[in-house]
């Protein structure tokens, strides 16, 4: 957030760090935007409406438009290869998986688990999706597809693995893994290898 303001907003700039400029613009929190593939759309996080829905903007912050309309928690949106957006949502009692259109239409779940499944990050390009869950008792990463499966176990540590991002040519994943007293930069091929 930018002194002076109320909440926390959602800010554009100039790659020097000139013509700073509040998209967002609302009384609510807006958090986590994402460009999606070809720059013309922002999605993004908000509690404006009083529960976190995902909306979509256009890159000057016109067209502000509510995707998603649950009483529960929907978070964490981010863009497919192919336009479409995948988000984090309570609706079915615990954190899962879920991809919809860009107009927020034909919603369907990636997910299924009673564990946390967080943070999705889709590859670049083809339909693969990395995660993090605690299904198996620690955060490690995992895999998916935004056709909904099959899951795949990618990391295994003792401890924390989180935060997926994907390399350029979707080979790698980045991820931070926690080694008892800092977040250690890991990458790991998509196989697990």
């Amino acid at each position: 957030d930018r002194p002076g303001d109320p909440n926390v907003e959602i800010y554009a700039m100039d790659a020097d760090g000139s013509n700073v400029r509040n998209l967002s613009n609302s009384p609510g929190g807006d958090h986590d935007p994402r460009y999606s593939p070809d720059g013309s759309r922002i999605a993004f996080q908000t509690n404006r409406d009083g529960n976190w829905a995902i909306y979509v903007m256009n890159p000057d912050g016109s067209g502000q438009t509510r995707l998603t309309f649950g009483s529960t928690a929907d978070e964490l949106p981010a863009w497919t290869a192919d336009g479409r957006i995948v988000f984090v949502s309570n609706r079915d009692g615990n954190p899962e998986l879920y991809v919809m259109d860009a107009d927020g239409n034909e919603v369907s779940r990636l997910t299924e688990d009673s564990a946390v499944d967080w943070f999705p990050a889709p590859a670049p390009h083809g339909d693969a999706v990395a995660f993090m869950s605690d299904r198996d008792g620690t955060f490690d990463i995992y895999t998916t597809t935004t056709r909904g499966g099959p899951v795949k176990r990618v990391t295994d540590s003792p401890t924390a693995d989180v935060w997926p991002i994907w390399s350029p040519n979707a080979n790698d994943i980045a991820f931070s893994r926690w080694n008892g007293a800092n977040f250690v930069l890991h990458t790991v091929h998509k196989d697990g290898t």
